[in-house]
């Protein structure tokens, strides 16, 4: 009796559709969803797109968001700084997310809090103070003296005190 061969293949094993890059990147974000939860998934996607996005986004928020246009506000000034000289990385992130261009504009908490405390008299009259210690203070003075330089202008870090 001649042997047959049962030519039975294998059933091949069934691959996960994989998603296309347009479904992957363009992130469906409710326009009435918490600002706190669209900047938390912003920041996670914008970090998995260009990892030096991550750390300057840290505790930052949503200020404002519109049709072509997005204003986060970071707490501190040297991340604004950060994420200005990475804006094109920032806003392709940002425009991936939205699923479509997205202007990004960078406020820091530093800065607008500096900004308010000097525009009052007692803000102005405190940055005044703080100034004049510096110009007297010991360790300066001798700097100067060592250095022989001069003070040409003197700008505060950080929030006032």
């Amino acid at each position: 009796m001649p042997s047959r061969r049962a030519s039975a293949k294998a059933p091949e094993p069934e691959t996960p559709a994989q998603p296309t890059a347009a479904a992957s990147d363009a992130h469906d974000v409710a326009p009435d969803a918490p600002p706190e939860l669209v900047f938390e998934r912003l920041r996670s996607f914008a970090g998995e797109a260009s990892p030096g996005l991550l750390a300057p986004l840290e505790g930052g928020r949503i200020v404002e968001r519109g049709d072509g246009h997005l204003t986060i506000a970071v707490p501190t000034l040297f991340s604004a700084k950060r994420l200005n000289h990475k804006r094109a990385q920032l806003e392709a992130a940002c425009s991936r997310f939205f699923g479509s261009t997205i202007r990004v504009e960078i406020e820091s908490a530093d800065s607008e809090d500096a900004a308010a405390a000097d525009s009052t008299a007692e803000g102005r009259e405190s940055a005044r103070d703080r100034r004049q210690r510096a110009l007297t203070h010991p360790s300066v003075r001798r700097a100067l003296e060592v250095l022989e330089g001069e003070i040409v202008e003197i700008r505060p870090v950080g929030g006032p005190r």
